[in-house]
């Protein structure tokens, strides 16, 4: 569903960019346009976990990390907006040195952002505009945080930040050990192949 509604194709083997071939509310309306049907309610169910934009399989997996609920390995933390754009003001627009700027998973009424550093840049320049992005994000009262591949694989270092992300946008984490770290580490592998 996320990569459906994505900006990003996996089928020959590599990710590469492209336009999303259709949005959660038309799979919505489809599903919602069908008589009765053997799985209806089954993707029904799937596509309450489904986002618009996500830019890549790692995007994808974070917020499914973050957003399942329990039972399924997830943080069960309200889904965000993926890849959102945020116009920057004037001030902003002089730190960035650009008009607007895209957050990863957005969360708009709590004004929180996380990012997904993959690390796939030069690691001088990717410092200064990361700087400068966060700079502008905060004049602008904006959290930014920053996740990167190392966190999202090991389980315990994403398990603080979904703490922080939880607190931030409400949601009281409630999960019970040891059965949600079994599932959330059966999710881990499942996503990542870990």
């Amino acid at each position: 569903g996320f990569e459906l509604c994505g900006t990003y194709d996996t089928t020959n083997g590599d990710v590469r960019e492209c336009a999303p071939l259709t949005t959660v509310d038309r799979l919505d309306a489809f599903l919602a346009s069908l008589g009765p049907m053997h799985g209806k309610k089954n993707a029904s169910y799937a596509l309450r976990y489904v986002a618009n934009n996500s830019a890549s399989p790692r995007e994808t997996a974070l917020a499914m990390l973050l957003c399942l609920p329990y039972r399924m390995g997830g943080y069960g933390i309200p889904m965000p907006q993926m890849n959102c754009r945020v116009d920057l003001g004037k001030r902003e627009r002089r730190i960035a040195g650009r008009n607007y700027l895209v957050c990863d998973l957005y969360w708009p009424e709590v004004r929180l952002d996380v990012e997904y550093d993959g690390g796939d840049h030069v690691e001088v320049e990717r410092m200064a505009k990361d700087s400068m992005r966060r700079d502008a994000l905060v004049s602008m009262g904006i959290t930014s945080l920053s996740v990167t591949k190392q966190q999202i694989d090991h389980g315990g270092s994403l398990n603080g930040i979904a703490h922080v992300i939880a607190e931030r946008v409400g949601k009281r984490l409630r999960y019970k050990d040891p059965e949600f770290t079994r599932v959330n580490m059966r999710l881990h592998r499942e996503l990542l192949g870990r």
